[in-house]
């Protein structure tokens, strides 16, 4: 899997991000597949369902909605 990941040309850019090595980069890599399909950051963020709730008022709170496997990534 990390030769299919570095052979990508978005691995550079996952890799830049903190904390996320050879093996964790090509992970996220195959459960978000084309980052094309989102039309913002706001939109990947919530395919990962860890946006905030558009209801809250002044409170912390994440609601994590969607993928499961991108959730244990969140912790």
């Amino acid at each position: 899997m990390r030769s299919w990941a570095s052979s990508r040309p978005e691995y550079p850019v996952v890799m830049r991000i903190f904390g996320v090595g050879p093996s964790l980069g090509s992970q996220l890599m195959a459960e978000i597949g084309d980052v094309r399909r989102f039309h913002s950051k706001t939109a990947s963020v919530a395919f990962a369902g860890i946006d905030a709730s558009p209801y809250q008022s002044g409170q912390i709170d994440i609601y994590i909605r969607n993928s499961a496997s991108l959730q244990n990534f969140s912790c």
